[in-house]
């Protein structure tokens, strides 16, 4: 009878371990394309985005993490774009196309929420806490920071799965 080698099934439960918790560091509720419901999100100070324009974050599993694109068209048509790589480790992650940050970093809460940070120059912008319902329908964000002038900021997003 040949024993199994130890050594080799050390490695390939290493492997197995390691494949399932990158699966679980880009894998959740949260992953799809997501709309923004005008009508239900909040802005304080305000104003927020105009009546007439649209919102849509997509996010989805990318290696051993996620990227994430967020595509808003005004109501006057004016378009922009941002965009991402990032894991949920709690490390900086550049991030292109956001005038309000120019690194991010994410963490995972719950099997429901995470937790998200914009930084710009180094500096914390805004912090956000991200939660997808029950049913996996509804994104609700909820941010908080500072204008740049100081004025705090509370919003909240709501969010449809498309």
């Amino acid at each position: 009878m040949k024993l199994p080698n130890i050594a080799s099934s050390g490695f390939i439960l290493h492997a197995l371990i390691s494949a399932s918790t990158m699966a679980a560091q880009s894998d959740g509720p949260w992953m799809g394309t997501w709309k923004l419901n005008l009508e239900k999100s909040k802005y304080s100070p305000g104003p927020g985005p105009a009546p007439g324009g649209t919102t849509i974050f997509k996010m989805f599993p990318m290696g051993d993490g996620f990227k994430y694109t967020i595509d808003t068209t005004s109501a006057q048509g004016k378009t922009s774009h941002s965009e991402a790589f990032a894991r949920f480790d709690s490390k900086d992650y550049p991030e292109t196309g956001n005038p309000g940050a120019d690194t991010n970093r994410f963490r995972r809460v719950d099997d429901h929420t995470y937790a998200l940070t914009d930084r710009k120059n180094g500096k914390d912008a805004l912090s956000f806490t991200i939660s997808i319902s029950a049913d996996g329908k509804t994104r609700t964000s909820m941010a908080t920071g500072k204008t740049p002038a100081g004025q705090k900021i509370h919003n909240m997003g709501v969010w449809d799965r498309q």
